[in-house]
């Protein structure tokens, strides 16, 4: 462990702890650093009455989520990412998360970031105009817009395919379901 959690969480109650968990050396590993920021950044709670049990079990439901995400065949940091932010908000979230996690791998790796969002695409049965519109949207840093980034991809994919098979051009199809997307129907007027 480490020297700050040594100080904080009496070792037998996280050995204890530890011992009802079935997880394996990655997260072990992703446990004790997640344990370690949030006491970092939650300094001086730790003797508020029952702070440590609540801390034991965010942080399992957090390893949870990033166990899932790992299993599901997501990269570390997107899982990591995916899980901080939904053990902070509930399961309506999940969208966001996904263009959060999406965002933040993109900014270390693109190869590693196309590679979840493949898999994030394959998983959800969606096709490659999802995932040009989606890539589209994160490098424009609209990830934080209502609706979600996952719903307007949803819509403008769903809008350019419709369009194409009106006998509509690429391009126009393109620019028209960009602004159904994004409901900018001032510039449709």
């Amino acid at each position: 462990m480490t020297t700050l959690i040594d100080k904080t969480i009496p070792a037998k109650q996280l050995e204890a702890f530890l011992a009802q968990q079935t997880y394996n050396d990655v997260c072990k590993k992703e446990f004790v650093a997640k344990l370690h920021q949030t006491l970092q950044e939650e300094e001086g709670q730790e003797n508020e009455e029952g702070y440590v049990l609540y801390l034991l079990n965010f942080i399992a439901s957090y390893i949870s989520i990033f166990e899932a995400e790992r299993k599901n065949g997501y990269s570390e940091a997107w899982a990591r990412k995916y899980a901080d932010h939904l053990s902070f908000e509930d399961e309506n979230e999940a969208e966001k998360a996904v263009a959060i996690a999406y965002d933040y791998v993109l900014e270390s790796s693109e190869e590693t970031a196309k590679q979840d969002l493949q898999n994030f695409i394959e998983k959800n049965g969606l096709d490659g105009n999802f995932k040009r519109h989606f890539h589209f949207l994160i490098t424009m840093k609209e990830s934080h817009l209502e609706p979600s980034v996952i719903n307007k991809t949803k819509l403008y994919a769903e809008v350019y395919k419709k369009q194409l098979s009106e006998g509509e051009s690429v391009l126009f199809a393109n620019h028209y379901a960009d602004l159904i997307a994004s409901q900018d129907v001032d510039e449709l007027a």
